[in-house]
């Protein structure tokens, strides 16, 4: 999406330049373009100097016109396959291009803002959600995010299916209680896909079952998962997430307890439920941070690490739950 902006705006610069050439010479061509009142005054070399020199001009507005249809026309092409468009603008999806958000952002261009109060150049659509989209689909993945209920706005921790084969995705807990519908909003027109079928308020995790309109995968926007636990952070360790407010950020491991990890990776409001990983393995789920006060997380890559620690549980805890008890994602199996 932030191509197809940056190229609309070399289209509109194309289509501004070429207005001020037609309001020079509205008519030019090969015919004579002066007044007969004016041309009759000057030398018929300079006349014919003009006329040319505007003739010429008009032939390089319509090449022009012809690059910039050209140039778009893919574009259009692409996103109007069965009717499709492009999200432009939308819930959770606003592109800007003023000074202070570039500042703020640490982001020369366009920068997408999706959590209110992050400053953050968010991720984007992936190419793979618009094409499940296209199909009618919503696709979940790590890093997914996701409306529960009516506004509150997650991050996927990961995704699989259960003994009895049910599609699901895991986030936290406090994003919704059971029964909350759960929408992509990476593919919001789809509608909702999943419902919130289990949680567990003490390690703070949810289990959403998905839809017949919803597709699960192992790699979603650049983050590709292979393990799931196997073990939990160390001290000292550099682990990294991915959510929707804050993207993709690392740091540092303060701690981790049994059911509880501490760590220095930037996260904020809407990455509650994205995973925490090392490499392809995600060994955590963020829960939020350290202390209940949102002036204190992260919200500009400008504060560095000067930010609250994030709060994450091990993942092992939360399959050793799954699979403790006779309910959905009982015998829980990645996506692969």
């Amino acid at each position: 999406m932030q191509k197809l902006l940056r190229k609309s705006s070399r289209v509109a610069v194309a289509l501004m330049s070429m207005a001020a050439v037609a309001s020079v010479a509205p008519n030019a061509g090969a015919q004579e373009v002066l007044p007969e009142q004016i041309s009759s005054l000057l030398p018929k070399e300079t006349v014919d100097q003009v006329n040319a020199a505007v003739s010429s001009a008009q032939e390089q507005v319509d090449q022009a016109v012809q690059q910039v249809q050209q140039a778009v026309q893919p574009a259009q092409q692409e996103y109007a396959d069965q009717g499709f468009q492009p999200i432009v603008d939308g819930p959770n999806y606003h592109w800007t291009n003023d000074l202070s958000s570039q500042v703020m952002a640490a982001t020369p261009g366009p920068v997408l803002h999706r959590v209110q109060g992050s400053w953050f150049n968010a991720p984007d659509v992936p190419a793979e959600s618009i094409e499940a989209e296209k199909q009618g689909e919503s696709l979940y993945g790590p890093g997914t995010p996701i409306y529960v209920g009516d506004n509150d706005l997650c991050t996927v921790a990961f995704t699989g299916t259960d003994a009895a084969g049910r599609k699901l995705a895991v986030t936290a807990g406090h994003c919704g209680g059971v029964g909350s519908q759960v929408t992509s909003a990476d593919s919001w027109r789809v509608g909702p896909s999943g419902t919130v079928a289990a949680t567990n308020p003490n390690l703070d995790y949810s289990v959403i079952e998905l839809g017949s309109n919803a597709k699960i995968t192992n790699t979603y926007n650049g983050v590709t998962v292979n393990q799931l636990g196997q073990g939990s952070l160390a001290p000292g360790q550099v682990a990294c997430k991915s959510g929707v407010a804050t993207g993709n950020t690392c740091g540092m491991t303060w701690s981790s307890q049994p059911n509880t990890q501490f760590t220095q990776i930037c996260a904020s409001q809407g990455d509650s439920g994205a995973p925490v990983l090392l490499g392809d393995r995600v060994v955590g789920m963020v829960n939020g941070g350290m202390l209940p006060i949102a002036s204190a997380s992260c919200r500009t890559p400008l504060q560095g690490p000067l930010f609250m620690p994030t709060v994450s549980v091990p993942v092992d805890s939360i399959l050793a739950d799954l699979n403790s008890r006779d309910a959905v994602g009982t015998g829980f199996t990645p996506a692969s």
